[in-house]
């Protein structure tokens, strides 16, 4: 069986953050098997506030070619969307999909 072939994780880096795992060297050391990273950010630990800089280089660093999923829950609506867009961005997370379309995740 090919690893392509296995089941693959969903990795939220706030859970991580949650239970007192680092999130980096954890994803790290799991990266070969990770689908998914979930950004989210949470009442103790807001998106601007997680290792996004370091996540980026850690996915980089392994040619990570699987997704990110941002999640948001907020009542401000499409405003909460442009926030966490701009905190992506700032850490190098989020870049335009090609003129003229909706951005994308990295």
């Amino acid at each position: 069986m090919c690893i392509r072939d296995r089941p693959r994780l969903f990795f939220d880096i706030g859970n991580c953050l949650y239970a007192g795992a680092d999130p980096v060297a954890d994803l790290r050391a799991l990266l070969p098997l990770v689908a998914q990273v979930h950004l989210k950010g949470g009442p103790d630990t807001p998106l601007a506030a997680m290792p996004l800089r370091e996540v980026r280089e850690v996915l980089r660093a392994g040619g990570f070619a699987g997704r990110c999923a941002l999640e948001i829950e907020s009542p401000k609506g499409r405003q909460s969307l442009r926030d966490a867009v701009s905190v992506l961005r700032m850490y190098g997370l989020w870049e335009p999909a090609h003129e003229g379309s909706a951005d994308r995740a990295r």
